[in-house]
C-alpha cells in the first residue's frame, strides 16, 4: 500500500511518498517491508516522479528502474510531454515481455511534475481511473490541461493563493483528514499561528503531517498494515530543487529482528545498532520544540498547542492531545511528551 501526495503551490512543488512494500499472496498480505524510494528527482530535468501501485518493473523494482529511467532521460532534455510518453511506452513494453496481466492487483501510476515554459505542470501517467477497467499505461495531464484551465488561469489561482495537488493510496482518509486539517488551522488562526507555514518548507511540512497521520489512522485501526511514515520528499520550483529527503537505495531497512534495525551500505560493516526507545523519544521531542520554533511559536502557545487546559484550567472545554496525555498518565505518571517538549524548547532558548 502506498500513501503519496504532489502537490503544486505558488511557492513551487512538492513530492512526498511513504517506503513500504507490501509483499502478498492473492489477497493476503504476508509481510510489509520498509526501503522503497517512490519519488525521484532529476536536477538536469527538474522532473519529478513519483509512484504508487505495483512495484515491480520486470525483474528490477520499480523505483530503481525510475531512478535508471530518469538518467537515461538526463542527456536527452526531453520536455515533460516527451518524457510522459516515453516512460508510459517503455513501462508498457516491460509489462508485455513479462506478461504482467492487466486487473486491479496491478493498478498503478506515476505522479509528473515540471515546468514548461515557467508553468508548473502536475499530470499522471496511469492505467486506468478507479471507476474503469485497468488499461496500458496513459499520460493524463490533470492540472492545469484536463480542468480546461488556461495558463493565466491556473498562475491566477496559485496566486490567489491555491494549490492543487494529486493523492494516491487510501485517497478518501486524505480528503478527510485534509478537510480537517484546514478546520484545524483555522483555529490557530485565533492564536496568532499561521499554519502551515506560507513557504516551501510549510508546504512540505503539512504534507508530511498528512501521510503521517493518514498511516497511524490505518495502522492503529487495523485497516491496513502496508503503511508506513518513513518518507522520501522533494521540494523544487523553476529554478531547481529546494529540498531533498530522498532515501537512499544502498541502505537496506528492511530487516527488523530481535530488537534490531540493521542498516548496511557499501562502506558500512559496524555491528547492527539495537532500537533505541528512550533515545528516539528524546529525538522526537527536539524535533517537536525546533518546529516550533520555526512556526514562530512563543513558549505558552506551545504550551496551550501540548495541553489547553494546564494553561486555562480544567474547566476549559478545548483539547488537543487527550488520548496521548491518558495514555501516558497511565504508564508514566505524568504527560511526558509535554515535560520533554519544554525542557527542549527551554534548553534551545539557553543555547
Amino acid at each position: 500500500m502506498t500513501l503519496v501526495v504532489s502537490e503544486v503551490s505558488r511557492h513551487g512543488i512538492v513530492m512526498l511518498g511513504d517506503s513500504a512494500v507490501t509483499y502478498s499472496r492473492g489477497d493476503e498480505i504476508i509481510g510489509v517491508k520498509p526501503g522503497a524510494v517512490k519519488v525521484q528527482y532529476s536536477p538536469e530535468l527538474n522532473i519529478g516522479i513519483s509512484m504508487w501501485g505495483w512495484g515491480m518493473a520486470g525483474e528490477q523494482s520499480l523505483d530503481k528502474w525510475i531512478a535508471d529511467f530518469l538518467k537515461s532521460q538526463a542527456d536527452l532534455r526531453p520536455s515533460l510531454e516527451q518524457l510522459g510518453i516515453s516512460l508510459a511506452q517503455q513501462i508498457n513494453d516491460i509489462r508485455k515481455v513479462f506478461n504482467v496481466p492487466m486487473d486491479e492487483s496491478t493498478r498503478s501510476g506515476f505522479h509528473l511534475a515540471g515546468y514548461e515554459n515557467g508553468i508548473p505542470r502536475l499530470w499522471h501517467v496511469h492505467t486506468g481511473h478507479f471507476e474503469e477497467s485497468v488499461h496500458e499505461f496513459r499520460l493524463y495531464k490533470d492540472y492545469p490541461n484536463l480542468q480546461g484551465w488556461s495558463d493565466e488561469q491556473f498562475i491566477h489561482l496559485l496566486q490567489s493563493p491555491g494549490l492543487v495537488h494529486l493523492r494516491n493510496g487510501y485517497h478518501q482518509f486524505f480528503a478527510i483528514l485534509f478537510d480537517s486539517v484546514l478546520e484545524y488551522a483555522n483555529t490557530l488562526h485565533r492564536f496568532r499561528i499561521q499554519f502551515p507555514m506560507d513557504s516551501i518548507e510549510g508546504r512540505v511540512l503539512f504534507n508530511k503531517l498528512l501521510i503521517q497521520f493518514v498511516a497511524g489512522t490505518l495502522q492503529a485501526s487495523g485497516i491496513h498494515p502496508g503503511v508506513n511514515d518513513i518518507l522520501s520528499v522533494v521540494a523544487f520550483n523553476q529554478n531547481g530543487f529546494l529540498l531533498h529527503e530522498q532515501l537512499p537505495f544502498d541502505l537496506d531497512l528492511s530487516d527488523v529482528a530481535d530488537g534490531y534495525l540493521v542498516g548496511f551500505d557499501k562502506g558500512n560493516h559496524d555491528e547492527p545498532f539495537r532500537w533505541d526507545e528512550v533515545r528516539r523519544v528524546q529525538l522526537r521531542a527536539e524535533l517537536d520544540a525546533y518546529y516550533a520554533r520555526l512556526y514562530g511559536l512563543t513558549r505558552d502557545e506551545l504550551r496551550y498547542i501540548l495541553d489547553p487546559k494546564e494553561v486555562h484550567g480544567e474547566d476549559f472545554p478545548g483539547e488537543t492531545f487527550r488520548v496521548l496525555k491518558d495514555k501516558e498518565m497511565r504508564l508514566y505518571g505524568e504527560y511526558r511528551t509535554r515535560r520533554l517538549v519544554l525542557e527542549a524548547w527551554d534548553e534551545m532558548s539557553q543555547g
